[in-house]
């Protein structure tokens, strides 16, 4: 006769793995904030140095008004964030603007810059903008990825002990009704 005991084992290993399993679908999306307030000069923006590498997904500017196009522009300004041969430019052309889908590499330790690379040409431009340097830290990344394969390695352990619990389950009732064990 199997005990009681081992069934309640069974069942909290089980529960267990379970609870394990949301780890795996930890995010690593963080978010560089800056406000860059004129565009009529070049100049540095903000400076960020990370501890470990990240990979830079997207960048986005929301102009404040007024607008581009204005009537007598002649150059747009272009932000630009760099660090080391790493660099990617983003021209300013409507109140919102977005690199799309990028993957800038950036080790640890370096500084990464983001600068008005072009200043306006304009008559009269835009009073600033906030920008936004979406990136992914490279270094958790590949732990998410471990996480992933773990989870994945763990829900094979749990449908098997699933399947068992189901057996052993079958073979209590059976035992407890008084009938001969399978």
């Amino acid at each position: 006769m199997l005990g009681a005991t081992k069934k309640v084992a069974i069942l909290a290993s089980v529960l267990f793995l379970m609870v394990l399993s949301p780890r795996a679908n930890a995010q690593t999306a963080q978010a560089w904030n800056a406000f860059a307030p004129t565009f009529t000069a070049k100049y540095t923006v903000s400076t960020f140095t990370p501890d470990i590498a990240i990979s830079v997904s997207r960048i986005q500017a929301q102009v404040i008004p007024p607008l581009l196009p204005l009537p007598g522009c002649k150059t747009e300004p272009v932000v630009q964030i760099s660090g080391g041969a790493t660099v990617h430019n983003l021209t300013l052309t409507g109140a919102a603007n977005d690199s799309g889908p990028i993957a800038l590499s950036y080790a640890a330790g370096v500084p990464i810059t983001l600068s008005v690379s072009t200043a306006s040409q304009c008559l009269s431009w835009a009073t600033g903008a906030n920008i936004v340097i979406q990136y992914d830290t490279s270094a958790l990344s590949g732990e998410v990825t471990s996480l992933k394969n773990q989870n994945t390695a763990l829900s094979a352990q749990v449908a098997s002990l699933q399947g068992q619990v189901a057996v052993l389950s079958s073979q209590l009732t059976t035992c407890e009704s008084g009938g001969a064990a399978t």
